[in-house]
């Protein structure tokens, strides 16, 4: 009985614990599709672009659903928010298995994406007010180090399983464990917002504002307030007029050519109006973000980062099987991933954390040196002319790719009031995704159509995004050269 009781209080490790539990099991739903891509092309009968709408069906329910559960979760009880999210992803991922066309599995990832929005944006905000100083940095570095560490795993898990049991059954049993998992929410005390910084300011990265209380007053004047009316008046004026020029359905027949809908043109104005619409009641929320310069630098070299880095992990695997005819490709990708991205992860973290004591402009620092020493060896993997070339500078790249994961993390936080960080976590989610992994996978496969199935040649677009991501970071790092250190 003592299991169910909901007001214990557990312990800072105890909290990261179950976290990271449940931020490995996230990245495993979310990566196992990319390593069984190649059965999923030839059921469906696929080009690679339409290979690439896959991750951007999820990057799209992704971007959208982050700041619908960063709004409430600022306001309400995160951990019943949370384990409403890892219950939808993980029966989402399971229901993907059943999807009988490949719009029936576009739906079933967005499904999985709108679980994994309420974690992704509700996670770090809960560990935050758990840890606090150079802690809090290596907390989140442990817990993000699940990122790299569960698409790895995904890889290896959709690839040796795929093999044996088909991707439909695969995709069954990857989405059990989360079911349980979530289950080991219940009992924890969720920790009070922001009263580790309240309490040790000088610890503290950012403001102590306090946090909302659960008003959701705004929600039942929404109609009465100019700012929305004028906002949906314009959405639905947006759609009406490309109904009435004929854009809508030249727009549909570009985007959704490929995909046997009934009435395109409609399919894509719903779209339309509703990622205007959410877009629309959250902004208010979110302008006092883009007012943060320190915290828009971090996102928009988080943006360049994430283009590369989103697709890197859709095409690695088969970049490896299609250039150098590797067998596994899946597997040996993954154990790269895996072991490169845990020294990565967890050496950056620490080591930004040891920065940090004595050097205010540590995490950013670190973010944007990584990301320069990995333009040249990405640069070298996709180029090079062996197999055994390529999977040693991919090993060395993963490693640099991943050094940066708890820091620029750490930044998003600590750059905010202590009131916004879950929507903090959002606004860069929605950033990271509309301006990076939402597009590049499908570009890079465009690309490498158009170009006669040289995907060799559309990777090199990658070594360029990151270099565009060091530069923001190198720039953030420069302009708060001059600040504080935070003492141990």
């Amino acid at each position: 009985m003592s299991l169910l009781r909901t007001n214990r209080e557990l312990s800072p490790n105890w909290t990261l614990a179950i976290f990271t539990l449940l931020n490995l099991l996230d990245y495993i739903d979310r990566s196992v599709v990319n390593s069984m891509l190649s059965p999923i092309k030839a059921e469906f009968s696929l080009s690679d672009g339409q290979l690439g709408d896959i991750n951007a069906a999820f990057m799209f329910g992704y971007m959208i659903f982050s700041p619908v559960s960063a709004y409430f979760g600022d306001r309400m009880s995160r951990k019943y928010l949370i384990f409403l999210g890892v219950m939808i992803w993980s029966l989402a991922t399971w229901a993907g298995g059943m999807a009988n066309s490949i719009l029936g599995l576009m739906a079933a990832r967005m499904m999985v994406s709108l679980g994994e929005a309420s974690f992704g944006s509700m996670g770090a905000s809960v560990l935050s007010d758990k840890f606090i100083g150079p802690k809090r940095n290596t907390a989140l570095t442990i817990f993000y180090a699940c990122i790299p560490v569960g698409y790895a795993l995904g890889y290896i898990i959709g690839d040796l399983m795929s093999k044996s049991h088909g991707w439909r059954e695969t995709l069954g049993w990857v989405g059990l464990p989360g079911v349980a998992a979530a289950l080991l929410l219940l009992p924890f005390k969720e920790p009070e917002r922001g009263a580790l910084d309240r309490a040790h300011p000088e610890l503290s990265g950012e403001s102590t504002t306090t946090s909302h209380a659960m008003d959701l007053s705004d929600l039942k004047t929404f109609y009465k307030q100019p700012y929305y009316l004028i906002g949906i008046g314009v959405v639905f004026g947006l759609s009406a007029l490309m109904s009435l020029t004929g854009y809508a359905e030249k727009l549909a027949t570009m985007i959704l050519g490929n995909y046997q809908f009934a009435n395109p043109a409609a399919v894509f104005q719903g779209l339309f109006v509703v990622s205007l619409l959410m877009f629309v009641f959250f902004i208010k929320q979110m302008v006092p973000l883009f007012n943060m310069k320190a915290y828009m630098m971090t996102c928009f070299g988080y943006c360049a980062y994430t283009a590369a880095v989103g697709a890197y992990s859709v095409w690695g695997p088969q970049f490896m099987e299609r250039v150098h005819g590797m067998e596994n490709p899946g597997t040996k990708f993954g154990l790269i991933t895996l072991f490169g991205s845990i020294i990565g992860s967890i050496g950056g973290g620490l080591l930004a954390s040891k920065m940090r004591k004595t050097r205010p402009n540590a995490y950013a620092y670190m973010c944007g040196v990584s990301l320069m020493i990995a333009v040249p060896i990405t640069a070298l993997a996709f180029l090079a002319p062996t197999q055994q070339i390529t999977m040693v500078a991919m090993f060395f790249a993963v490693i640099f790719l991943f050094a940066c994961t708890g820091p620029v993390n750490t930044l998003i936080v600590e750059t905010v009031p202590v009131s916004m960080r879950c929507m903090a976590m959002a606004g860069s989610i929605f950033m990271i995704h509309i301006l990076g992994d939402f597009w590049s996978p499908s570009i890079v496969g465009r690309v490498s159509d158009a170009w006669g199935g040289n995907l060799r040649l559309a990777l090199m677009l990658l070594p360029v995004f990151l270099l565009i991501g060091a530069g923001f970071w190198l720039r953030l790092a420069w302009n708060t050269r001059k600040g504080h250190a935070v003492a141990a």
